[in-house]
């Protein structure tokens, strides 16, 4: 008679353990959670990718610029040597023979000087793209960080049958539904 009284007083049986409500729930939202932890990770890995690329073109706008800034300073430098040669001129012609080149000279300061007005516009609106990326994928990184952590809050929930844990991984998991969603639209 004892035996058959311990027999009855069994825990759960595995059949209903898994028909109850905690561990379908539990189920659900891990899936869920690790479904969005996996598309905000490839997200993640595209905005992360394509700061690295804007970056790089950023490096290489601003070695455009210096390179510019060198060939303009190479020309100023050309036409600060005409105008001392203007200066030592005694005859019209040899004045004139100057001036006629110092013309392009100048044009080609100003076209310079221009052009590095362009590079360095085009690279501020890369930084500011950079930065929103930054932003995006540290967002993003949170939220996957957040995602885990629930993940792991749960399953442990539903290992020891235990609903607190699986609501503070719910919590985890709207936390980092929160920074996901900011990693799109930018809130905060």
């Amino acid at each position: 008679m004892a035996n058959e009284t311990k027999e009855n007083t069994n825990p759960r049986t595995i059949d209903e353990l898994l028909k109850s409500k905690l561990v379908q729930l539990i189920a659900l939202t891990t899936t869920v959670f690790a479904v969005i932890a996996a598309i905000s990770s490839a997200v993640n890995t595209n905005v992360t990718t394509e700061s690295g690329v804007l970056t790089e073109k950023q490096n290489n706008g601003w070695s455009y610029y210096q390179a510019k800034s060198i060939k303009g300073y190479l020309y100023q430098l050309q036409a600060d040597i005409l105008a001392l040669e203007d200066i030592k001129a005694e005859s019209k012609e040899a004045k004139a023979e100057i001036a006629k080149l110092m013309a392009p000279v100048k044009q080609k300061l100003t076209t310079y000087e221009s052009e590095k007005d362009a590079i360095k516009a085009d690279i501020e609106k890369m930084d500011v793209r950079i930065k929103v990326l930054e932003k995006r994928s540290s967002n993003f990184g949170t939220g996957l960080l957040n995602f885990e952590i629930a993940i792991v809050l749960v399953s442990v929930g539903a290992i020891f049958s235990m609903t607190a844990l699986w609501l503070l991984g719910l919590g985890l998991g709207l936390v980092g539904a929160a920074y996901i969603v900011n990693g799109y639209l930018a809130f905060f």
